[in-house]
């Protein structure tokens, strides 16, 4: 198997794990009736055998990343903003220090940060400081114009600054060592870079398929992220872990070494063996998924009725063309009205709101691919409207409703037979 480069550490290390083909993307909802093709993209990913970092092998140019929707946007959690806001403070030194954060996901610690220490906190204006012209842009378009160009005109603008903030960003980075090359420069010597990520550690180990993304490049444990960034001459101050029901967020503080040249600190000398395990296991439990995926679903359709999905956000896009069940499905329940009529992008399923259920007697399961808090309150709704009582199963492992504790205790129990 060849190597290809890995986009952190830029050495030809980075071999692919799992292939799943050509996907589409999650933007791509059409109208039942349109006649334009649409575009699919090779979806692998690997990891880097000398960091550790877990990353797609082949990225969506940023242009095919903008959706033709306005209505689409990208939710970020930032319930632990007030966490991150008191990281920052203690992270400044002085009354003349200053704090660059870097985009539209800071804006919420930003507020917090500014209301202390006034105009020494300064959020990069899209549309002055990076030159975006796009209304409807995400981070994929913000990463591709934080680049070294764009780095050495915001120096003559602005100076350069003591701390760094920039809060999902980094797993969206196409070109990682870029990006953070150009925040570098940005920074006075010895400065400080603290980035906030989602901690892909438990979705890896639970073998959660609906957590990969094409916008997604980037998928971080607290190790991988500290090794990452030290070839790049930082090194780790502190973690801070924030827990979610279903994906936690990690904040790192970083110390830059040395700002006038980029050193790799001998990361790799020892192979990152607990990363590759990792990677291992998800891979492992994702293939037990795709042989188990379809004799579960065929089961529950024969016992209890067709399925249904609720929630048609990139989670359920993905868990259903990554392991091909389309055929498995009858449609997708959303109530955004956005999406109503719509199909599922690369399926031929539509996108109907819950009133459907009222019509129909036949639907016996419904598969939820919305977030863990709200499953309770949908499931209440959903067993109003149905004609007909529904089992529910989750597409988070963290549910209590997961439908992968289902299957891979199955195959757990039939193991123990085997080796009997």
């Amino acid at each position: 198997m060849t190597a290809q480069e890995c986009k952190l550490c830029l050495k030809k290390s980075l071999i692919t794990l799992i292939d799943f083909g050509s996907n589409p993307r999650c933007i791509d909802y059409k109208a039942n009736n349109s006649k334009i093709k649409q575009d699919f993209f090779n979806f692998a990913l690997g990891q880097c055998n000398v960091c550790g970092t877990l990353q797609l092998v082949k990225t969506i140019p940023e242009k095919y990343l903008l959706s033709k929707y306005n209505w689409i946007k990208n939710n970020e959690p930032d319930d632990h903003a007030d966490i991150l806001a008191k990281i920052v403070l203690e992270c400044l030194e002085g009354n003349n220090s200053r704090v660059l954060f870097v985009s539209k996901y800071d804006k919420r610690v930003f507020d917090l940060v500014e209301a202390c220490i006034g105009s020494r906190a300064y959020l990069l204006d899209p549309h002055s400081d990076l030159d975006i012209d796009k209304v409807n842009f995400g981070q994929a378009t913000i990463q591709d114009k934080v680049n070294p160009l764009a780095s050495r005109k915001l120096v003559d603008k602005l100076g350069k600054f003591d701390l760094i903030v920039t809060c999902r960003m980094l797993e969206h980075a196409q070109n990682t060592n870029k990006f953070i090359s150009s925040l570098t420069k940005l920074l006075n010597q010895n400065g400080r870079l603290i980035i906030e990520v989602p901690d892909s550690t438990k979705s890896l180990l639970q073998g959660d398929v609906a957590m990969l993304w094409e916008e997604h490049c980037n998928y971080f444990t607290p190790e991988s992220l500290r090794t990452s960034l030290q070839y790049l001459g930082y090194r780790l101050n502190k973690y801070i872990g924030c827990y979610y029901p279903q994906e936690d967020a990690l904040i790192a503080v970083f110390q830059h070494e040395n700002n006038n040249q980029i050193k790799e600190h001998n990361v790799g000398s020892t192979v990152p063996t607990g990363e590759i395990a990792i990677g291992n296991i998800f891979v492992g439990k994702i293939r037990q998924l795709q042989v188990s995926i379809f004799e579960n679903l065929k089961n529950l359709k024969n016992e209890y009725g067709k399925i249904v999905v609720f929630g048609a956000g990139h989670r359920a896009i993905m868990f259903i063309n990554l392991l091909k069940i389309q055929d498995y499905i009858l449609c997708v329940i959303d109530d955004d009205q956005n999406k109503n009529g719509l199909m599922i992008p690369g399926t031929s399923l539509e996108i109907r709101e819950s009133n459907f259920l009222q019509s129909r007697d036949d639907i016996g399961v419904c598969l939820l691919a919305i977030g863990v808090n709200a499953e309770r309150n949908i499931i209440k709704i959903l067993n109003k409207k149905s004609k007909s009582p529904m089992k529910f199963f989750s597409i988070s492992s963290d549910s209590r409703l997961s439908i992968y504790s289902k299957i891979f205790e199955q195959e757990q129990v039939r193991s123990v037979f085997q080796v009997q």
